[in-house]
């Protein structure tokens, strides 16, 4: 099995690995996919230039690439004049270029087009003057010789680079094309701004009109329309701060559409675009999003896209369960180890095997262990894990029966919490032997457990949570994270919240008055709680005076 190259790269504060672009897709979306996942494109400026003109395949700029060149011949400055100083070889690039620049056309993107019939737009031509120069050996400070000449933007800019000039035939592309394309018209505003974050071409007339039109495609219901045109618009112009609650909107209507649907394949991607541009509503945006990612993750690894999955799922920069998180990546890493081990794949077994160890040092010394036993390994790949558990123990009492026991153990639990055989999971972590040195290990497992178990449910399902919470708390083997003891109290609390509440809808004001005691001396700082108890309390003075 021939592993795939990653880059790594940081994203949201996390370390993350990019997959390779999908080569099917049309080059401007590959330039897109590159730009945002690993900040560098695989083109040259002339190729970007040549995507923003419309070459859509490899073939096609190819073909777009020597027609420039043709087209190019007689651009070509003489032996006198490649010897000017700076500005004045400026000159004599822009005087050449004078005789193809014709007739103005606002939309004409294509440079290639430009050469051959001489209609131009501004931001062609001004590409087109940047490129030469530079290949020409003019420095960005000299090419402003011709500024006056160019675009009114550049009328005052000191350097006129390559890269803003790229930016904004881009971003004038996209201003073009926003009405008819939402998306197109977005991808291109993404790649403008990571070109030149500093460019600011016709800001506070195109940010107010990619305002309006992404809040058109948003009243329409086009929802993937919206978010793609509002994230690019949002990167391209960050100063305008009514891209925030628009591209929050936008993101709960997918959301809504994703939880109706289920298909988070095409959402989550769109959903994580936004969530930078929600600005105040930023937290509570990615809080929301954390859940799709996750699901998407899963949907990933159990249709075998194992790789896919650990890039999804290490996207979330803010998990709602971080040991949910952490053993989600062990599994899919401890999958991809088994898979290289199976076909022979010795560089993708070291490779995922050094990633494991990053993940976690002490799984990855279990997991070794426990692939050289290959009785163990056998039980384990068939998911016959009682027979595994019980051949482990057999060797309980030294530091690789240990090691061997605890990695079978853990195999066994996450796949049972993957099945929602949650009670089986926890019977499984009571069966553990004393001789098992590794608490802290066991203490995650049980933790992991009862938070993939509650995950399933909302305060809602209070009926179902409580004896949940009851037996968390109870639990004598269990002493739970900092971080986790205080949410489960909460989350506790607004369980006990809801029961009361249907006890006080259903009018039995005895019973609630007794649970609601019960609940304040249980949650005595618990908000909801506090002003349940008065609520309680309103209502017996009323039913008392009756």
């Amino acid at each position: 099995m021939k592993s795939r190259s990653w880059i790594w790269l940081v994203w949201a504060g996390l370390t993350v690995a990019v997959l390779p672009i999908n080569a099917t897709e049309s080059l401007e979306y590959q330039l897109f996919d590159s730009l945002i996942n690993q900040n560098r494109s695989p083109y040259s400026p002339l190729e970007m230039a040549l995507i923003a003109g419309g070459a859509e395949s490899r073939e096609a700029l190819d073909k777009a690439k020597a027609a420039f060149e043709t087209a190019a011949k007689d651009l070509t400055l003489s032996e006198k004049q490649a010897k000017q100083s700076g500005t004045k070889k400026a000159k004599a690039i822009y005087k050449k270029l004078k005789t193809v620049f014709k007739t103005e056309n606002a939309q004409a993107f294509d440079i290639v087009t430009t050469l051959q019939t001489k209609d131009y737009s501004p931001a062609g031509a001004a590409f087109l003057f940047a490129y030469l120069a530079e290949k020409e050996g003019v420095s960005p400070e000299d090419r402003t010789a011709v500024v006056k000449n160019l675009d009114p933007y550049y009328a005052t800019k000191k350097q006129i680079k390559v890269e803003e000039t790229l930016a904004v035939l881009f971003a004038a592309k996209a201003i073009a094309s926003a009405e008819s394309d939402g998306q197109k018209a977005g991808r291109a505003l993404t790649i403008s701004s990571v070109l030149d974050p500093e460019a600011t071409y016709q800001r506070d007339i195109a940010d107010r009109n990619l305002y309006n039109q992404g809040l058109g495609y948003y009243n329409e219901g086009k929802f993937f329309d919206a978010a793609t045109l509002v994230s690019g618009a949002a990167a391209r112009y960050p100063e305008r701060k009514e891209f925030a609650p628009l591209a929050y909107n936008i993101g709960i209507k997918l959301f809504q559409q994703a939880e109706e649907s289920k298909e988070y394949a095409q959402m989550v991607p769109i959903a994580e675009t936004l969530a930078t541009h929600t600005g105040e509503y930023q937290a509570q945006f990615l809080d929301t999003l954390a859940k799709y990612q996750y699901n998407h993750a899963v949907y990933l690894r159990d249709s075998g896209k194992l790789e896919e999955a650990l890039f999804q799922v290490r996207k979330i920069s803010n998990p709602h369960s971080k040991t949910t998180w952490r053993n989600f990546q062990i599994g899919v890493v401890q999958t991809l180890i088994e898979k290289a081990n199976e076909a022979k794949d010795q560089e993708g077994t070291t490779k995922w095997m050094a990633e494991l160890d990053r993940i976690s040092p002490k799984r990855a010394e279990q997991f070794k262990t426990m692939l050289k036993q290959m009785e163990l390994k056998k039980l384990d790949e068939s998911g016959n894990f009682e027979k595994a558990l019980a051949l482990a123990l057999e060797a309980i009492g030294d530091k690789v029966g240990n090691q061997n026991y605890l990695t079978v153990l853990t195999r066994y639990v996450t796949s049972l919490c993957e099945k929602d055989r949650f009670k089986e999971a926890l019977t499984a972590l009571d069966g553990a032997p004393d001789g098992i040195d590794e608490k802290q290990a066991l203490n995650d497992l049980r933790e992991y457990t009862y938070t993939s178990w509650l995950s399933k449910y909302t305060d809602r399902d209070y009926q179902t949570t409580i004896p949940i919470y009851k037996r968390v708390f109870s639990d004598k083997n269990l002493k739970l994270s900092s971080q986790n003891q205080e949410a489960f109290e909460e989350n506790y609390g607004n369980a006990v919240y809801r029961e009361v509440e249907q006890i006080i809808a259903d009018r039995k004001w005895k019973l609630a008055d007794q649970k609601s005691q019960q609940a304040l001396k249980r949650f005595p700082n618990h908000k909801l709680l506090q002003n349940q108890r008065k609520t309680v309390e309103t209502i017996l003075k009323r039913v008392a005076s009756e």
